[in-house]
């Protein structure tokens, strides 16, 4: 045990002094979603305010028809109605920047009004701009209500007497609920993400690059045992990986309250309440077998690989198969089962999800934790018996 800890402390010293461990560990994990979130809060906020207030040209070919809808467009002070004939073409006008949006009303409309048959209007946008869809269906739905107003008092009915059935929909969901459900999905995301990155790079220089140098040999000459240089250079991958997943979320809980400020107070708290101590050590637990995990894989691959280009070209493909699984955690209907809490990193994000929202079930947390460990013991054993082997591990 001596040994290990001696081997540990001389390896971090040595990472430390590395500044593209130190950029890659610390600088990036805790900036980058603070300034990401600084300048995507002022862009969306901007965007929306302009989208609000932007006064939008809406083209119209009402074929001689409905007056009283056309005025309430005109009386619109954020709308600047542009009346075309029929012949225009509304799809490549949109298109082309020259309209927001237009409206085509049919032929026939005002008799069919008249003679209580539905009358047609056509609403052309793009999906891109939804200030101009919202914007001119608030004035059509108010249009079609007056309509049906007059009609049923022209038959002396009342509003009541069409709608037989009154539908009450509630969600019992709590704010932290609906608020942990939509953005908890993200964290394990990023944790897993840096976590990942954060091993790479000290696994490839204490395996691959020793190797390339050959210094693994003189270390491998010294009177320790061959396990306990094993155990030291991957518990150091271990913490560095461990030490990136923790800082990134520290940066996204920074950076989301920059970017929540406006938020209303009760809604703010549900969205920083995945960084409440409970929650955190929650988190924790799941991450200490998610590095132990990564660091047992990338050893494996940083030994075998003969050079670091070789390593890079092996881990590459290595990130899309730690992504893949954390995406299924962000699925729509996707939930912490029995089986789901067995697929390794996807039991992650949907636990992770659970605990932010605040219900998740302590058993299947349990059985997460539990599955976690088998996989980082399934991966610290592959990475013993091939280290075990002398023909792996030096340059040939």
């Amino acid at each position: 045990m001596k040994n290990i800890i001696i081997i540990i402390k001389k390896e971090i010293k040595d990472l430390l002094r590395d500044k593209r461990t130190l950029m890659m560990m610390i600088i990036v994990p805790m900036l980058v979603f603070p300034i990401l979130f600084t300048f995507m809060g002022r862009i969306v906020s901007r965007q929306i305010k302009n989208e609000r207030e932007k006064a939008l040209n809406i083209g119209i070919n009402d074929n001689g028809n409905a007056n009283r809808l056309r005025q309430l467009f005109e009386n619109r002070p954020d709308l600047k109605i542009i009346k075309y004939p029929q012949t225009a073409k509304f799809d490549t006008l949109i298109q082309s920047g020259k309209l927001d949006g237009a409206i085509m009303i049919s032929n026939n409309f005002d008799s069919n009004i008249d003679i209580m048959k539905p009358g047609e209007i056509s609403l052309f946008y793009k999906s891109a701009n939804w200030g101009a869809r919202e914007r001119v269906m608030n004035i059509m739905e108010k249009y079609k209500n007056t309509i049906m107003d007059e009609r049923l008092a022209k038959l002396s009915i009342q509003r009541t007497a069409i709608d037989p059935v009154i539908i009450k929909v509630q969600d019992v969901s709590s704010q932290r609920e609906k608020i942990g459900k939509t953005i908890g999905g993200y964290v394990p995301y990023i944790f897993v993400i840096f976590g990942f990155i954060g091993c790479i790079y000290p696994a490839i220089d204490l395996f691959t690059n020793e190797k390339e140098r050959g210094t693994l040999e003189t270390i491998l000459a010294t009177p320790v045992k061959r396990l306990e240089i094993l155990f030291g250079k991957m518990t150091v991958v271990s913490i560095i990986g461990l030490m990136s997943a923790i800082l990134s979320i520290v940066g996204f809980a920074i950076g989301i309250k920059q970017f929540a400020n406006a938020l209303p107070e009760a809604m703010l708290g549900s969205i920083l309440n995945f960084i409440a101590p409970g929650n955190i050590l929650l988190l924790l637990a799941m991450l200490v077998p998610l590095v132990v995990f990564f660091a047992g894989i990338l050893t494996f691959i940083t030994t075998y690989a003969k050079s670091y280009k070789e390593a890079q070209s092996f881990i590459s493909p290595m990130m899309i198969i730690i992504i893949l699984p954390t995406v299924i955690g962000l699925m729509p209907g996707i939930e912490l089962n029995v089986k789901t809490a067995l697929i390794p990193i996807t039991n992650i994000s949907l636990a992770a999800k659970d605990i932010i929202s605040g219900t998740i079930n302590y058993p299947l947390y349990g059985l997460v934790l539990a599955s976690l460990l088998f996989y980082a013991g399934i991966s610290v054993l592959v990475a013993v018996n091939w280290f075990k082997k002398e023909t792996n591990i030096l340059k040939s």
